[in-house]
């Protein structure tokens, strides 16, 4: 293997994203064609969107519903759980989710592992993306540490980078 991807693998990893909460069923449609032609992983919308979303798409390319405070994660545990039941209950085959570090020296800590534990329970099996968002000069060692948490959780982490973890 040359460590080379083509263009048909990397496509197979991209999801595309219409986070517009006033999106109209023809943006919706028109994305949904483009994922369909070029065989994406994914389209990516508010909860809302999701049943629309389906319609449009093909079989084999998954409707990824964001829940949780996106694109902030500042929720609490029990508000994380209920926007993700709502996504679930919407149709997604995927959550996304967002776990914000916080400015204080205890970042990560109990907080997050308590999310990251009611991100796993309430996504009901279905793959759970979770980004880590990273400000400028964020630590790496807090980064490290919220990968840690994600792991312990089951669930996967991303960076503000686009890198996925998909698990089942």
């Amino acid at each position: 293997m040359s460590g080379t991807m083509e263009a048909r693998g990397i496509l197979e990893l991209v999801d595309l994203t219409l986070l517009d909460r006033s999106a109209s069923e023809e943006d919706i449609a028109s994305l949904c064609r483009v994922a369909n032609e070029q065989g994406t992983a994914a389209v990516c919308v508010f909860p809302e969107h999701a049943q629309s979303v389906r319609r449009h798409l093909e079989e084999g390319i998954s409707v990824a519903v964001v829940a949780g405070g996106f694109p902030e994660g500042d929720e609490s545990p029990e508000d994380v759980s209920l926007a993700i039941a709502e996504a679930v209950s919407s149709g997604a085959d995927e959550i996304d989710c967002v776990l914000e570090p916080r400015d204080t020296g205890d970042f990560p800590g109990q907080e997050e592992l308590a999310k990251l534990i009611a991100m796993r329970e309430a996504s009901s099996g279905l793959v759970l993306k979770v980004i880590v968002g990273q400000s400028q000069g964020w630590p790496s060692r807090r980064g490290r540490t919220s990968s840690r948490h994600a792991r312990e959780s089951a669930a996967p982490a991303q960076t503000s980078m686009p890198r996925y973890w998909r698990t089942r």
